[in-house]
């Protein structure tokens, strides 16, 4: 996982990462908590889901508020 977060995402320590995904599914707590915590990166929880809400836009101001670097999400999620 370490790896991945550095070649896949272009993560370094110190820096912040998003994954929206559920933390009951394997890849979302993997990359929501394991993966940033090994590399020394801090992880952005978000509670409830951001999309098909009356605010769509909570999820990108999320992202801008933390200054998260690189993201994850569900491949179904852009669909939703």
């Amino acid at each position: 996982m370490a790896y991945s977060m550095q070649a896949i995402y272009a993560m370094e320590p110190g820096e912040v990462f998003f994954t929206a995904s559920d933390v009951g599914w394997v890849v979302g707590h993997s990359y929501i908590v394991y993966a940033p915590l090994l590399l020394g990166c801090t992880s952005v929880v978000y509670e409830g889901k951001p999309v098909k809400t009356p605010d769509a836009g909570s999820f990108w101001r999320l992202i801008e508020e933390y200054r998260v670097k690189s993201f994850s999400l569900p491949h179904r999620l852009p669909r939703d």
